[in-house]
């Protein structure tokens, strides 16, 4: 019996509580109003009111102060806004939630240094080739390296130069004739451009080819491989060049089809010997000692392209390291922090809410927390790619949008003029700073608070 009566009191005094919480916000929400209208006397009132029927209310404070402030009462605002010394130091359910966040950050921050140290890896050669401006000339050894993906070289096609021993027309060397079969592979290893360039397909050859197409005798005594030569490079002077100097270009590993097709045709080889997987889109000859200067900007800019994305990473282990050393250190706080201290403390109060309709509500795995007060969300780690191409997608989409026409029937749409353009794209620069803000909070381990 007596526990009956008890939790009749206990419930009694929950619904009590909550019809008070409801009021008290009912009045902020009309002190705030008053404010804004510039009335602040009778917004003093109802946040006096509000604070007294839930004192544990930090947001009626809040209100008070500020009425207070605009009635020049500073010192009464000052007052009820300092918060004890000792409020800030044991913060448990705001310290949980960014020890989560540093532990997700931690996560993710040390799953891109793995990939991109294996990136790193598997392009190291280039990147050593960009650093000290080398742009070393490729034979037959360096040729069959590069079939290997372990090599240095990339697992795409890349800048390189290559001086073969021998050059002879592809179509009179592999007995080929066909030019619909040089056309289809054409398109397979360099895509449909090339088919509208009209250019030549080159065999690259080193040492002697084998009498028999397919294998022969000794497939390491012979090497080849084919270069795709566009007729505004001159086929004909190249070929005269070549053995002299070396041609440069975009040197790709073939494709699935493209192999294929080798395979059935002439015979494929391997870093052993024979015609290898390679494809060579040319784009003229150099001199040994001659440099590209635009190649070599182009490598440099990327390797700081590099250098930037891993200062961003070992920057963001280190603040997810710090953060779980010290919650207080995490970059949300700065966010939250105030001299008073008051958000922080308004906040921990919300978190630590016990009366059941007042309780936060904990959504999406924990990534999503509704308080009486507050929204906080925990973004997931693919928020920062989802929103880092924002800019480039609104200037798409700004760019391809255009007016009706007058009159016009059918809904014709007329382009937009440049000056329609160049308005259309201050506005997306306008929109930057706004963008950054939100790149900036959706980095992981990011904790966003409103209020």
């Amino acid at each position: 019996m007596l526990g009956h009566i008890l939790s009749m009191r206990f419930a009694d005094d929950v619904a009590s509580r909550a019809r008070a919480r409801e009021l008290a916000v009912s009045l902020v929400n009309r002190a705030r109003a008053q404010i804004g209208a510039g009335d602040p006397v009778k917004a003093e009132q109802d946040a006096l009111q509000a604070s007294n029927l839930d004192p544990s209310y930090g947001r009626a404070k809040t209100v008070l102060a500020e009425a207070y402030q605009k009635q020049g009462r500073t010192k009464e605002a000052e007052a009820l806004l300092v918060s004890p010394p000792s409020a800030l130091g044991t913060l448990p359910a705001l310290g949980k939630i960014l020890t989560s966040a540093s532990w997700r950050a931690l996560a993710a921050y040390a799953l891109l240094a793995v990939l991109f140290f294996v990136l790193l890896t598997v392009h190291r050669r280039l990147a050593l080739d960009a650093l000290y401006g080398r742009q070393p000339v490729l034979g037959d050894p360096e040729l069959r390296e590069v079939l290997r993906y372990t090599s240095g070289y990339g697992v795409g096609s890349f800048p390189a130069r290559v001086r073969p021993e021998k050059v002879e027309d592809a179509a009179w060397a592999m007995k080929i004739a066909s030019t619909q079969e040089w056309l289809a592979f054409i398109k397979q290893a360099f895509g449909k451009q090339a088919l509208n360039e009209d250019g030549k397909l080159l065999l690259f050859s080193w040492g002697n080819m084998p009498k028999q197409g397919k294998g022969g005798t000794d497939p390491s005594a012979w090497m080849g491989m084919l270069a795709f030569v566009p007729k505004n490079v001159n086929p004909a002077v190249l070929m005269q060049l070549l053995p002299e100097r070396a041609a440069f270009g975009r040197l790709k590993r073939l494709g699935h089809s493209a192999r294929s097709w080798l395979q059935k045709h002439f015979g494929l080889g391997s870093a052993a010997g024979g015609l290898l997987p390679l494809a060579l889109y040319v784009q003229g000859t150099v001199a040994d000692e001659q440099r590209l200067p635009q190649q070599l900007t182009f490598a440099r800019l990327a390797l700081l392209l590099v250098v930037a994305i891993a200062a961003a990473i070992s920057y963001g282990i280190y603040v997810a390291l710090i953060s779980l050393h010290d919650f207080r250190r995490h970059p949300a706080m700065a966010e939250l922090s105030d001299p008073s201290g008051r958000f922080i403390v308004a906040l921990e109060k919300d978190l630590k809410e016990e009366m059941h309709e007042l309780k936060p509500r904990v959504l999406d795995d924990g990534k999503t927390i509704i308080t009486m007060n507050w929204f906080i969300h925990l973004p997931g780690n693919f928020s920062f790619f989802s929103r880092l191409f924002q800019p480039l997608l609104m200037i798409t989409n700004l760019v391809g949008i255009g007016s009706s026409v007058p009159g016009a029937q059918g809904g014709d749409i007329k382009p937009p003029s440049w000056g329609g353009l160049l308005q259309r794209c201050f506005q997306v620069i306008g929109l930057l700073p706004s963008w950054l803000h939100l790149l900036r909070r959706s980095l992981p381990g990011a904790v966003q608070a409103i209020g």
